[in-house]
């Protein structure tokens, strides 16, 4: 259940400001590695918060609360904003935070979308007009990827964006030799120096060209001739490199087993959520579906996002199904639901989320979870307990304890929250008239 920031995290020390903003912010789920060296964050807003200022708060979080910890904490919020935000006014908003997100990423995608130019031809179409060069070429379909995936799963407004290459102007071009020649004269002041090795510099050199603008080889303090630039007709790069799209017909169910779901049956033993550590290639899981998201896209797709939990970690499954397949397969993925999953597991490099995708089958399974109880003969009677209303120290509802304790034999229990008698309308209220059991009313005073 999502809870305001400001009560997850009530000693966080933060300027007035920032703590205004977070006042309607909720808290979805956190979690952490098994090495316990990554946190996430989920954060749920119906207003935009600047990328700068997610930055910020989580380097308080890191710096207050685990001072003498090692750990990367990671802050992935989403956004439901009013019916005024369309994907061209959101871009003209936000489009600095994109930008910053981007230069903490990679340099050749921030300064490809810093000089884009970008237009919304048609609903749910993003256009980009980029410089025409070889890293442009290369990295322009993982622009593409983190644009959408921005604005499809951080804001729910799935756009399909399309990259058009341009033309360098000579004054562009001169530029980018100007500082093609200053980085391969640092360079070799370094190799001067006996830095590094004459190989590596050679290799340095290359990358230094290719993230200026021109690939090249270094000669001296100078620049080798440019490559050449790709044909006239493959100027409108659009999708390219995002991979063939499967547009055939294919069952999405293909096995005559009736708990089998999407894909084919498989029989591996399902591995623990916390051993899953990073990419290990095709691994099997089991859990209880926590949330399912879904998101039409193009080509009458639909891509379906479900977090899943076998309570000792929680692991976001994404697959891609055809729309007339979305309504049967929803069906048996839904909230609460305890399935079975083979896939393979991916590391995002641009968000750090690790999930698991290219899904090859999902299988429905019995609940394996098992309700604890009080086996002893001789029961016990709680005579400290503290309800959600012990701030900073209990979480449950008294209705919730209270049945828990009936359904273990108990017969009675005594509620001592911090400083307050709060929980004591609803604990009478969860009594039945003729109830056997007894709440002993008591407080916990300073």
């Amino acid at each position: 259940m999502a809870k305001q920031f400001l009560e997850v995290f009530p000693t966080l020390q933060l300027q007035d400001a920032v703590r205004a903003l977070l006042e309607q912010v909720d808290v979805e789920r956190i979690t952490a590695t098994k090495r316990r060296d990554f946190l996430r964050i989920y954060l749920s807003s119906t207003h935009l918060i600047a990328k700068e200022t997610i930055f910020l708060i989580e380097k308080q979080i890191r710096r207050q609360l685990f001072p003498q910890t090692e750990i990367v904490v990671k802050i992935y919020e989403t956004y439901t904003l009013s019916a005024q935000y369309d994907p061209r006014n959101l871009m003209e908003v936000y489009r600095d935070s994109i930008l910053l997100e981007l230069k903490e990423y990679s340099h050749i995608e921030y300064v490809m979308f810093k000089g884009a130019e970008i237009s919304f031809p048609e609903k749910g179409k993003m256009h980009l007009l980029v410089k025409d060069n070889l890293p442009a070429r290369e990295r322009g379909p993982e622009l593409v990827r983190i644009l959408e995936k921005i604005f499809g799963e951080r804001f729910g407004l799935p756009v399909i964006a399309e990259l058009e290459y341009r033309e360098q102007t000579q004054k562009e071009e001169k530029e980018d030799d100007v500082r093609i020649a200053g980085q391969v004269a640092e360079i070799s002041a370094r190799m001067a120096q006996g830095a590094e090795t004459g190989s590596r510099e050679a290799i340095s050199v290359s990358g230094a060209a290719a993230v200026a603008g021109q690939p090249g080889e270094a000669s001296g303090a100078g620049v080798s001739a440019k490559a050449p630039r790709p044909a006239k007709e493959e100027k409108r790069g659009g999708r390219m490199g995002r991979g063939r799209e499967d547009t055939g017909k294919k069952p999405y169910r293909r096995s005559d087993n009736p708990d089998v779901i999407y894909g084919r049956d498989f029989d591996e033993e399902a591995m623990r959520m916390e051993d899953v550590v990073g990419e290990i290639g095709e691994a099997v899981v089991r859990g209880k579906i926590l949330n399912v998201d879904r998101r039409e896209i193009r080509n009458e797709r639909t891509i379906m996002i479900f977090d899943v939990t076998d309570f000792t970690d929680t692991i976001m499954v994404k697959m891609f199904a055809r729309n007339e397949h979305v309504k049967e397969l929803t069906a048996g993925i839904q909230k609460g639901a305890f399935l079975k999953i083979k896939g393979v597991t991916t590391i995002d490099r641009f968000d750090g989320e690790l999930t698991i995708g290219s899904v090859n089958g999902i299988k429905k399974i019995p609940d394996f979870t098992s309700a604890r109880m009080d086996s002893s003969p001789q029961k016990r009677v709680e005579l400290h307990c503290h309800t959600k209303m012990s701030d900073m120290d209990g979480v449950s509802e008294v209705k919730a304890i209270i049945q828990r304790a009936k359904k273990w034999g108990h017969k009675a229990i005594a509620v001592t929250d911090h400083g307050n008698v709060q929980a004591f309308p609803d604990a009478n209220h969860a009594l039945k008239p003729d109830d056997s059991f007894k709440v002993i009313y008591g407080v916990e005073a300073y």
